[in-house]
């Protein structure tokens, strides 16, 4: 004779995710679903704003309380190539920066620079 059946409920399960942040058109945590790729994560962020540099895109990863990976990739290598074989998987919590490229830095002052700078060049033929 078997005894009473144990059953389980599962309250609270916090579903694996991705996070993404800097220049990338909708920042923010989302559901990783399957094998997912740095490249497609980008894609379902929206893609890159046109201040980001692909070339040093971070990917944070931790590892434990005290030990987190922290790995500089070339999307835009990966790109231009058409070659996606170095394109890291995801892991649940992994961070993908990507961060600002010079033109991105200098986007908001450049209104203001454009305003302060006068040409002639009618001076340079005196």
């Amino acid at each position: 004779m078997r005894g009473p059946a144990l059953t389980i409920v599962l309250k609270e399960f916090e579903k694996p995710y991705f996070i993404t942040s800097g220049q990338i058109a909708k920042p923010g945590r989302y559901e990783l679903r399957g094998a997912t790729t740095l490249t497609q994560a980008l894609a379902y962020a929206g893609g890159p704003s046109s201040g980001a540099k692909l070339s040093e895109v971070v990917l944070f990863r931790r590892f434990t309380a005290d030990t987190v990976s922290v790995r500089q990739i070339d999307v835009k290598k990966m790109y231009d190539r058409r070659d996606l074989t170095e394109d890291p998987l995801l892991r649940p919590g992994d961070m993908i920066l990507v961060p600002k490229s010079l033109l991105g830095k200098l986007a908001p002052v450049m209104p203001r620079l454009n305003m302060g700078l006068y040409f002639n060049p009618l001076d340079f033929t005196r």
